[in-house]
């Protein structure tokens, strides 16, 4: 099983299981209810390619490996990021169940 999660940052990464999710983060599709048809490196390509690749801010060197909501890291509020996130999850995985936040308030990524 995989699930993609992101940060308030915008920072997408994978849980293997739902207990090893972090704190305070916005889950975004899983492999098992979402797209129960693909592998696991199946899975993480599908949502890497949907992804921006990251870079680190103040830095032009591209980071391998860090992939973004597209729009996150830019918002001005945490509310533009809410909806940007929103925005392109129903692009991204439009038959994907909705986005939800693990209710804690870690994630500060």
């Amino acid at each position: 099983m995989q699930i993609a999660y992101c940060y308030k940052s915008g920072e997408i990464e994978f849980a293997e299981t739902e207990e090893t999710l972090p704190e305070g983060v916005a889950v975004l599709v899983d492999n098992v209810t979402d797209y129960p048809a693909l592998s696991d490196a199946e899975f993480r390509e599908l949502v890497q390619t949907k992804a921006r690749h990251g870079y680190r801010p103040g830095v032009f060197n591209y980071r391998p490996g860090v992939f973004l909501v597209p729009g996150v890291p830019e918002a001005a509020s945490g509310e533009e990021a809410v909806g940007k996130l929103h925005e392109w999850h129903a692009w991204a995985f439009p038959n994907a169940a909705p986005i939800f936040f693990t209710l804690t308030a870690g994630g500060s990524r």
